[in-house]
């Protein structure tokens, strides 16, 4: 089965986004903020990381600029926002994001449908 990362910092959200993916199987694997996140990446090749971009100490931008050249090609990171400006999309894109997805419109069985289907998608 494959593993996951989320990078959240809101720890609601962190628990319901874990709950959702263990519940169907994932391995899941929390970190609350980008530099928290780099660490676990150190320990572990992930299949997904998903990942929030406001966030305390290190923000997304930043792991996403530090991971990118330690990034294994197998691993997608999902980056999710509750930001919908291009400029977002863009950024995510031109540091190495698989997809960007508006987080607080995000149901459970949609984040299900995306992990599958990000599993299934060609890097």
């Amino acid at each position: 089965m494959a593993t996951i990362l989320i990078i959240e910092d809101d720890a609601p959200l962190q628990e319901a986004y874990s709950f959702i993916l263990k519940t169907a199987g994932y391995e899941v694997v929390s970190a609350y903020n980008g530099k928290e996140g780099l660490e676990q990446a150190k320990k572990t090749v992930f299949d997904i990381i998903l990942l929030d971009i406001h966030m305390p100490i290190m923000n997304g931008w930043e792991f996403l600029e530090k991971f990118q050249t330690k990034k294994p090609p197998t691993t997608k990171i999902i980056v999710f926002s509750n930001m919908v400006e291009p400029d977002i999309q863009k950024q995510a894109d031109t540091l190495g994001a698989f997809r960007s997805v508006l987080k607080s419109s995000m149901t459970p069985s949609e984040m299900l449908r995306l992990v599958s289907g990000t599993l299934d998608a060609e890097a």
